[in-house]
């Protein structure tokens, strides 16, 4: 049964190549591949799952971020491969951009968004970066996916950030005019009633 912890959401990720197949993230990973109808245990060297990706090229290769690390499947999760490199460290969400050599992005709970390279030539993940884009808990992530030096990431707070690669430029493009001030704002607001 799919039994979540308070903190976490459960996240149903679909195949983008078979529609019936799905991956689900709650109190573990679970597989069906009759939409959900019957459900798998996905077993690996984790316990804590957080997130999920699927490559939308080549569905086999898949991505998690767990509570040690990244771990990588390039057979549908027959097998996996924990990043050794990638500091141990929790990551809620993991994007990936569409260069090649690709990046593999993940987002801590802190607000930081770690990148790692892929290098095609050994199959391990090399870290290129560690950005501060977002200020709270609970971030995500995303790659641009028709300029691959930006990155965005958002919080449950809606603020939202952009990071040029380039230039190392973190801008706030939040949906209201100061996310932050508003952060504030609203938590006075609470406090004082």
């Amino acid at each position: 049964s799919l039994q979540p912890s308070p903190s976490m959401d459960v996240r149903i990720v679909v195949n983008p190549k078979a529609s019936d197949e799905i991956y689900i993230v709650s109190d573990g990973l679970f597989h069906s591949s009759d939409s959900g109808a019957s459900l798998t245990p996905v077993t690996f060297g984790s316990q804590i799952v957080q997130c999920i990706w699927l490559d939308p090229a080549d569905p086999q290769r898949i991505a998690v971020g767990t509570n040690l690390g990244v771990e990588i499947s390039n057979d549908a999760g027959k097998s996996w491969t924990l990043v050794s490199r990638l500091p141990t460290e929790q990551i809620n969400h993991v994007a990936v951009d569409s260069q090649f050599p690709y990046f593999v992005y993940g987002a801590q709970p802190d607000g930081a968004v770690l990148g790692l390279a892929h290098d095609a030539s050994d199959t391990t993940l090399s870290p290129v970066g560690l950005y501060k884009m977002s200020a709270a808990a609970g971030a995500y992530v995303a790659a641009d996916r028709t300029n691959s030096d930006l990155i965005y990431a958002g919080s449950y707070l809606g603020r939202l950030t952009k990071l040029d690669k380039r230039t190392a430029q973190v801008e706030d493009i939040s949906p209201w005019p100061d996310a932050r001030s508003e952060e504030r704002r609203v938590g006075k607001e609470c406090r004082s009633r």
